[in-house]
């Protein structure tokens, strides 16, 4: 299984993707610029070395201004009126990401920009997608129209646990 992992943080859920699918067959985008020493550690630490990318993942591929919190699971494309340091971090289109590595399964914990990702991308070969869902950055109306969207195009939510919710594509 080709997987890719959109907001990797420090690169644990990466190392255990590629533990499962090999890590060859894993690809992580990060946008804190920062966090590239850590992850690179962790992958070292661990004996492995999933594709890493340090970019952003967005609509149109466009540099984005990113809010970077100290606190590192809580940086965001979204401005949470706290004292977070505004940087500009390159990006690359989830469309061009989707088929450069034509992956068939999604991890995303991107601190609401998933209403955007998910919004109306062509999701291609992605059978399955694990997404951390924000309202409590981006409004219960956005992530109801999130899922009716993914529903609508023939994914189930077959479990959720707190914020974190996979979702199928129904057989």
């Amino acid at each position: 299984m080709r997987t890719l992992e959109i907001g990797t943080g420090i690169g644990f859920v990466s190392l255990v993707a590629a533990r499962i699918c090999g890590e060859n067959n894993v690809f992580c985008y990060e946008a804190n610029l920062e966090l590239e020493q850590t992850i690179r550690r962790n992958f070292a630490l661990n004996g492995m070395t999933p594709n890493l990318t340090m970019r952003a993942v967005t609509v149109d591929g466009a540099p984005i201004t990113f809010f970077k919190s100290d606190n590192i699971i809580s940086s965001s494309l979204y401005d949470r009126k706290r004292d977070d340091k505004q940087i500009v971090v390159e990006s690359e289109a989830l469309s061009d990401v989707l088929a450069k590595h034509d992956p068939s399964a999604l991890i995303m914990d991107v601190e609401g920009a998933e209403v955007q990702l998910l919004g109306d991308v062509d999701l291609k070969n992605i059978t399955d997608i694990i997404v951390e869902l924000h309202p409590h950055i981006v409004g219960e109306a956005a992530i109801s129209t999130l899922v009716s969207s993914l529903k609508a195009r023939g994914y189930l939510m077959r479990s959720s646990n707190r914020k974190t919710s996979h979702f199928a594509r129904a057989a």
